[in-house]
């Protein structure tokens, strides 16, 4: 008997723990699934104050579970960074380069723009240098391919003309100094040499067609012959550099000559 009702009270020992035990885990469940909602209403809830619909499906916001976590991780990000500072604002004169021209509109123009946006003196001094390098360089490789290409016209023409380079030369001067007007010397001495030498071929051209013997005499008709006449007249009537008036004066006496 004694045994019996050892091992009843044992039993009913068992029952109430387990019945105590069952009842914590009931109520931790409960409280955790309280915590657990009030989590993802406090989420769900700052994630409904944003309004920008790219933002607020960005993972990076699941992180954090309100505004004060939010918070919390820019200002630390803050110290790690450092607070942003206002721009340092600088004087014109620190932009003056010097061996620039003042009057370079491009680099006025640069340099004004980078005082506006607070650009740093040596940076854009850097930046000018590095633009003012390349455009040497390009006008190098321009006057290295001009120099090439004088080098095969002058060839090409020697060539052409043989032992008589010389000579043509000064034919197609001659009749230059005839057909062109004065004021178009500076500008013949002015144009680059491949461009002389185009028109020099060209003169020559004009100056054979025309007797040797009347080149260097037209200006006072010296020795022309009706034949030199009518030649010299077509040649001034297709010369396009002359204006009407001067092609009037040049064929004045060449009619006289032409058709006396």
């Amino acid at each position: 008997m004694s045994d019996n009702k050892e091992i009843e009270t044992t039993n009913e020992t068992l029952s109430e723990t387990s019945n105590e035990t069952a009842n914590e885990t009931s109520q931790e469940s409960e409280t955790t699934s309280e915590t657990t909602s009030e989590t993802k209403q406090s989420v769900s809830s700052f994630l409904d104050l944003i309004t920008d619909e790219d933002l607020k499906s960005s993972k990076s916001l699941s992180n954090f579970k309100d505004i004060n976590g939010l918070a919390k991780s820019y200002i630390n990000l803050e110290k790690k960074l450092g607070a942003p500072k206002e721009p340092e604002k600088y004087e014109a004169e620190q932009y003056k380069i010097e061996d620039i021209d003042e009057s370079d509109k491009i680099l006025n123009t640069i340099k004004d723009k980078a005082i506006s946006m607070g650009l740093n003196p040596d940076n854009f001094k850097e930046l000018v240098k590095t633009f003012k390098d390349q455009e040497n360089e390009i006008i190098k490789q321009i006057e290295a391919d001009n120099n090439t290409r004088i080098k095969e016209m002058e060839e090409n023409l020697s060539q052409e003309w043989g032992n008589e380079y010389e000579s043509n030369l000064k034919l197609a001067d001659q009749t230059w100094q005839q057909f062109a007007p004065a004021e178009y010397d500076k500008l013949l001495e002015n144009l680059p040499k491949d461009a002389q030498l185009a028109i020099a071929k060209t003169m020559f051209n004009i100056g054979s067609k025309v007797s040797n013997k009347s080149i260097g005499k037209l200006a006072n008709n010296v020795d022309m012959t009706k034949q030199d006449a009518l030649e010299s007249i077509e040649l001034i009537k297709k010369d396009t550099s002359l204006s009407e008036d001067q092609k009037q004066q040049k064929l004045f006496s060449l009619y006289n000559i032409a058709y006396s």
